[in-house]
């Protein structure tokens, strides 16, 4: 695996807290599936799935997370890295998401 500079990295991490911060506030309101299929919107739902997935490492949720193949991506790369599970990076629909997720699985096994 090709590993990229830390532009990469840099990205990677400020798209995961962009996404934390954005969907933070859901969880006040309950922190199950069915708390996520109450919301009111796709978007809404989406962001939700995708916090409560990230939560529970359980990436069955990112399924359901259907606003767009970008914040699926997003939602499977994050519980690879926890898991250091790369086979949920193939997963991953966008290639240069996919090698930025293997990049940090790796990152997170070998340091």
């Amino acid at each position: 695996m090709k590993k990229r500079g830390s532009t990469g990295m840099i990205v990677g991490v400020v798209i995961a807290i962009v996404v934390l911060i954005f969907a933070a506030g859901y969880f006040m309101f309950g922190s199950g599936p069915e708390t996520c299929e109450a919301r009111d919107t796709e978007n809404e739902r989406s962001t939700c799935y995708n916090l409560l997935a990230e939560e529970n490492s359980d990436p069955s949720l990112c399924e359901k997370v259907t606003k767009d193949n970008f914040r699926r991506d997003i939602c499977y790369a994050e519980i690879a890295a926890d898991t250091k599970d790369a086979s949920l990076c193939e997963k991953v629909v966008n290639d240069y998401q996919k090698e930025t997720c293997l990049y940090h699985v790796d990152l997170e096994i070998n340091g």
